[in-house]
């Protein structure tokens, strides 16, 4: 599957409850925002590693806030 059908898949899953997909659904579209089409070759790449796109610990653990996200601030899980 291909990175922008797979972000719809993904986005599909939205539902507002706070559930795991729907927090995950939320982060995408957050990434979306700040990506562009650059996000569509990391969701093939997890999809085909069976992983999940996330924040590095760099910058989910710092004290400094972070409100721009770049593509080397992404790993997989």
């Amino acid at each position: 599957m291909e990175g922008k059908e797979l972000l719809n898949e993904l986005l599909s899953k939205r539902d507002y409850s706070g559930n795991e997909a729907d927090e995950y659904a939320q982060f995408l579209s957050t990434l979306m925002v700040q990506l562009g089409e650059k996000l569509y070759p990391l969701l093939e790449k997890a999809q085909s590693e069976s992983k999940r796109l996330a924040l590095k610990p760099s910058i989910t653990e710092s004290d400094i806030l972070v409100d721009e996200y770049t593509v080397s601030d992404i790993t997989f899980i």
